[in-house]
């Protein structure tokens, strides 16, 4: 069995949904009353953070997973550490934890959505585990990241596992040299098309055409580079140089979209383990960020093992060449 090092934040997401009559919503902007008393429907609270969703994802598809993340000693941490025992994930943290966990208050308009995110102030120290994953994920971490990716970056290299990189909202926030160091030793990459953009404008390379994007990533180091686009779909370059494409399945019953990136990652990430080609890596992504989608919050609807071999003996989607 295939062992994955999972390393990020994690924190609770509160999926809530305000009584919409009290809200007026116009152009993509939401007006509230201050002073009103908005009566709100508790949708869901859950395990989230990227680092969070990709551990569950990876461990429902039946990659052995273990996750390095930071917690703090108060309810919330306590929160965390259980629902990760329970998805089936080696915990791996610091043994001194104080602080808060993190909190993302996820206020639900229909489809949309607006996200209060609280990410607690701490060091991220990472110390080296006693495992040799295959893959190591390295994704979003609060501040005082920087010497936690060159840590991690240097275990890839001691262990001689494979890098994915998925970089998270603190990182395109600032990109700097360490996330061109990152990116210089990653094996796989997932970004969306505006987090793309904001690594190729810092390298003085950013463009709308998707060829030209996912070659110009390329080129900074990643040998395959996955690129989602929201409904138009998901982009690849796989280490051949070769660009593949594949469509946002129909999704009428779709939800809510937290957690989908995270969910296609997971997805991709699996059958690449399990010695898929692209294109097919791709159809696993989608199922499992379609599924995702079906349900409130990033973790309800990834599937298991047993569902996504049942969705793929059904007829296994694939990835397009990119013409």
């Amino acid at each position: 069995m295939k062992k994955a090092l999972v390393v990020g934040s994690s924190l609770i997401d509160l999926f809530l949904r305000p009584e919409e009559s009290h809200a007026t919503i116009t152009n993509g902007h939401v007006s509230l009353l201050l002073g009103d008393k908005i009566p709100t429907e508790i949708d869901r609270m859950s395990l989230g953070g990227n680092a969070s969703n990709v551990s569950v994802g990876l461990a429902r598809l039946g990659v052995s997973t273990s996750f390095y993340t930071w917690l703090g000693n108060d309810v919330l941490s306590t929160e965390i550490e259980n629902t990760i025992e329970k998805e089936g994930l080696e915990l791996l943290t610091e043994e001194n934890r104080s602080g808060k966990a993190g909190l993302s208050a996820i206020l639900n308009f229909g489809k949309d959505r607006i996200i209060f995110s609280h990410h607690e102030r701490r060091s991220h120290i990472f110390t080296p585990p006693s495992i040799k994953p295959d893959l190591i994920y390295l994704t979003s971490v609060g501040d005082t990241w920087k010497e936690t990716y060159e840590s991690v970056i240097e275990f890839a290299q001691q262990t001689n596992a494979q890098l994915a990189f998925s970089p998270g909202s603190k990182q395109i926030e600032n990109i700097s040299d360490i996330i061109i160091k990152t990116l210089s030793k990653t094996t796989l990459l997932f970004v969306n098309k505006q987090e793309a953009n904001r690594i190729l404008k810092y390298v003085g390379e950013e463009s709308d055409d998707m060829k030209t994007i996912l070659t110009s990533l390329s080129l900074l180091g990643p040998k395959i580079v996955s690129v989602t686009d929201g409904a138009q779909g998901a982009f690849a370059r796989n280490a051949e140089g070769e660009f593949f494409k594949i469509a946002a399945l129909p999704n009428d019953n779709a939800i809510n979209k937290a957690g989908a990136g995270d969910a296609y990652a997971s997805g991709f990430l699996v059958s690449y383990l399990l010695g898929n080609d692209i294109p097919e890596t791709m159809g696993w992504g989608t199922n499992n960020a379609s599924a995702v989608m079906k349900k409130i919050g990033a973790q309800d609807g990834l599937l298991r093992d047993e569902e996504m071999q049942s969705i793929n003996n059904s007829g296994i989607i694939r990835g397009e060449i990119l013409s």
